[in-house]
């Protein structure tokens, strides 16, 4: 759950980068601990009018990076509408008159800060196709990190590129945070894209991820292993239990102490997807947590 790190090739804030025939990655001005070196904004198409994917904040350099780049845009998808990707969406289509396109609304209450202005001129739905002059983008509805989450699948230029947004990060995990994140829905997704014989996939944080087979079974594997690590925690906490809190202590100690109170997010999100654990409060992050396994019965660690 580190943060996403650089990778080859990675881009400096505001300058279009080559990342195929038809796309090139802007990087937002929005570092953090969250976000890795910024968000990345995709534009589409080799022929104008382009189409732009996740338009980041809004930042008035951003927006002018995007209009220098693509002077025409038509249509901009939004992945998600957490506060990194979604917001500038508004000003790109005040600019350019193009229509905003996502899922719409988040479908269950976020902690995570999202932005609730969103308005979406076009509603896609799983299988919605986007057209543009040179390129057709498919919809592909993707919850899990958010409810209204959208990954869009490119099959043009040769090659089947997915803009992940956060449903897949570079460097980093995905943080999953109840009550709209949810882990079974996540990990089902993720098998569901692995399914599809992608050739990139391009994050919404993160240089692009050249072998999405085997970047994707490290993934599960590395999800597997962390939830069978916080349900250890849980059974050493004994019949009192614990708190995601207190299990992030034992099952995180491997990340820095910093990201702890976002790991807790993710603990609890694993918790509540399993059958193993219970609680009182399910749907309360502070909420005190039970095994229902025996020390003798203990889940495996990784």
């Amino acid at each position: 759950m580190d943060g996403p790190g650089p990778g080859p090739g990675e881009a400096q804030a505001g300058l279009p980068v080559p990342v195929s025939p038809l796309v090139r990655r802007v990087l937002a001005p929005n570092p953090s601990a969250l976000t890795g070196r910024g968000t990345n904004t995709y534009l589409v198409g080799a022929r104008p009018p382009c189409t732009v994917i996740d338009p980041g904040p809004a930042d008035e350099r951003h927006l002018g990076a995007l209009l220098s780049a693509a002077p025409e845009v038509g249509a901009i998808l939004v992945t998600h509408t957490h506060g990194d990707h979604s917001p500038g969406a508004a000003g790109l289509a005040a600019a350019t008159g193009a229509p905003v396109c996502g899922f719409g609304p988040m479908l269950r209450p976020s902690v995570e800060r999202h932005d609730d202005t969103f308005r979406a001129d076009r509603l896609l739905a799983d299988g919605d196709a986007v057209e543009g002059a040179d390129h057709r983008l498919v919809a592909l509805h993707t919850p899990g990190h958010a409810s209204n989450h959208l990954c869009f699948l490119l099959e043009d230029g040769g090659e089947r590129l997915l803009f992940a947004g956060d449903h897949v990060m570079q460097g980093s995990t995905v943080v999953i945070a109840p009550l709209d994140g949810d882990m079974t829905e996540y990990l089902d997704q993720l098998e569901r894209i692995r399914s599809l014989g992608i050739d990139r996939i391009l994050p919404g944080h993160g240089a692009p991820i050249d072998d999405p087979a085997v970047h994707l079974r490290d993934l599960l594997a590395h999800r597997a292993a962390r939830a069978a690590r916080v349900l250890a925690a849980l059974v050493d906490a004994g019949p009192l239990g614990a708190t995601c809190d207190e299990l992030v202590e034992v099952a995180y100690a491997d990340v820095p102490a910093t990201l702890h109170p976002v790991a807790a997010y993710s603990a609890w999100a694993i918790l509540r997807a399993s059958s193993e654990a219970t609680s009182d409060c399910p749907d309360a992050l502070d909420g005190a947590w039970r095994s229902n396994r025996s020390a003798e019965a203990r889940p495996g660690q990784a």
